[in-house]
């Protein structure tokens, strides 16, 4: 496992899905970077699936988190864990 999996593994929001668009939007980073920004039609599909991965993660995280707070209730100790 690669330290960037195991990084990603800690994040327990990130759902297979989301790695998997994680990954799409790195690869069009790298090939719009070798390109040098020379091509709009890249540059804009790399902007719509970057914003479409980061909202996804966004919601992704908000309702993890939202999720632990409620499974804890009032007992503010089992929050910490």
């Amino acid at each position: 496992m690669s330290r960037t999996q195991r990084r990603l593994a800690q994040k327990r929001w990130i759902t297979s899905n989301l790695y998997k668009l994680i990954k799409t939007k790195n690869k069009l980073y790298r090939a719009l970077i070798r390109c040098k920004l020379g091509n709009e039609q890249e540059h804009k599909r790399y902007k719509k699936i970057r914003n479409k991965a980061n909202h996804q993660l966004e919601i992704s995280k908000r309702k993890y988190y939202q999720s632990q707070f409620l499974g804890c209730g009032n007992d503010l100790q089992k929050c910490g864990n």
